[in-house]
């Protein structure tokens, strides 16, 4: 079975297309979720993206039963995605493969565009560096 993971309101709208699919398990975690549906988590919000980073939720009992191969989608200008790194380190023992939905940078400004640079980059090292199936 494969898990797959929404980081985000856009990418756990993503991922809940996957719900009715028996070979995936779909957990979401996002600010806009319910957070008594099955496998789903309620991030917090926060004022600046340095408290995002500070932040990152313990995921341990929530990801207790994912499988090995996990599917990973985060949207790039969603300030949840500031959670990404946090939420991989807990999985890195798992098979990663990470969908990146890159936002048209053209329409970005200020803070969005920023989160959306950091996010990219930062990932792009990380699979480069090979910490990523895909």
């Amino acid at each position: 079975m494969i898990s797959v993971i929404g980081i985000g309101n856009a990418a756990s709208a993503i991922v809940d297309k996957f719900r009715d699919i028996p070979q995936y398990s779909v957990y979401a975690l996002g600010s806009g979720i319910d957070a008594t549906a099955k496998n789903c988590y309620k991030l917090q919000t926060h004022a600046t993206p340095e408290e995002y980073e500070e932040n990152v939720p313990i995921l341990k009992d929530f990801f207790a039963e994912i499988g090995e191969r996990v599917q990973v989608f985060v949207v790039g200008a969603s300030m949840s995605s500031l959670y990404t790194l946090g939420v991989l380190e807990q999985l890195k023992t798992k098979q990663i493969e990470v969908f990146y939905v890159k936002p048209d940078t053209e329409l970005l400004t200020g803070i969005p565009r920023l989160v959306e640079n950091a996010t990219f980059g930062v990932l792009q090292e990380y699979a480069r560096s090979g910490m990523f199936k895909s």
